[in-house]
């Protein structure tokens, strides 16, 4: 559970980060 939500969490924090960034 924990490995799930945090590559869950750092591919949605990614996201936000390229999405920004953009």
């Amino acid at each position: 559970m924990s490995s799930v939500v945090r590559q869950d969490m750092a591919a949605f924090l990614h996201r936000l980060d390229t999405h920004i960034a953009k």
